[in-house]
């Protein structure tokens, strides 16, 4: 589990800009958003079994890219899922 101490420190604009890239990564990890319904099926571009990797990060490069996000190519996008699951891995070795 991820270090989330550092969040008290955020205005909360900054935490709302978080919590959106948390939900948009773990869409393209899980092909549904974290608050998606129980039962929902991937958006188009999103399945994990039938899109690779790259291509989901292309898809949701493009789709933050028109919500307004700067900053949400997909390397920049594939640097924070690492950055993450980093994190991740770094807690569960405690």
């Amino acid at each position: 589990m991820a270090d989330t101490s550092g969040l008290a420190l955020l205005s909360e604009n900054e935490l709302k800009l978080v919590r959106d890239w948390e939900r948009h990564l773990r869409e393209i990890d899980d092909g549904v958003p974290p608050d998606a319904e129980e039962g929902a099926v991937p958006r188009p571009g999103y399945d994990p079994d039938r899109f690779t990797v790259r291509q989901r990060l292309a898809a949701k490069a493009a789709e933050m890219k028109a919500l307004g996000f700067k900053h949400a190519s997909a390397g920049t996008i594939e640097l924070a899922q690492a950055r993450v699951s980093g994190a991740r891995c770094v807690r569960a070795d405690l």
